[in-house]
């Protein structure tokens, strides 16, 4: 994947771009309708702000969910120019998650348990645990989806757990 990045910023350049950061935050915990407003609002204000970068992939994640996998991919692309540290490995959640809609849950899955152990980020692990479990069931290896959903059940908070089977179809 190239060079190492130096690391970046987790706050915005403004007050106004850091308090719609916060909103938003709040509205993708919550699980808000509005969020993919509230998103793009953000890149339309702020396309350079050094948060811009997560909110594409927050985005790209709401366009994978879609189904609306070309849109996604350009997301991730934009992102994946300047990403670094947590930013990059969400990168790599989402390109396994394309890989997996796009008839490929194999090699998605081969990426995934590259993964394993070594993310940082309390968000992304969860994107990965649960993208996991998908992936190892479109790849039919009911082993790995046993061990990824061992492995959801030890990152996932408790009250995140809510809607698991509705998550996974």
């Amino acid at each position: 994947t190239g060079a190492a990045k130096d690391p970046v910023s987790a706050w915005a350049e403004s007050l106004d771009a850091q308090r719609e950061a916060r909103t938003i935050e709040s509205a993708w915990r919550d699980g808000s309708l509005a969020t993919e407003r509230l998103l793009r609002r953000f890149l339309e204000r702020y396309p350079a702000d050094p948060l811009a970068r997560a909110m594409r992939l927050r985005l790209a994640w709401l366009r994978i969910q879609s189904r609306e996998l070309e849109e996604a991919e350009r997301l991730i692309q934009d992102a994946a120019r300047t990403a670094a540290g947590v930013d990059l490995d969400t990168v790599q959640v989402l390109r396994a998650s394309l890989l997996a809609r796009r008839g490929q849950p194999a090699v998605a899955l081969a990426h995934l348990r590259e993964m394993g152990g070594r993310l940082v980020d309390v968000e992304t692990r969860e994107l990965w645990a649960t993208e996991a479990v998908k992936v190892a069931f479109l790849a039919h290896s009911d082993d790995a989806a046993v061990t990824f959903m061992l492995a959801w059940r030890t990152v996932v908070a408790d009250e995140d757990r809510v809607g698991l089977h509705e998550r996974l179809q």
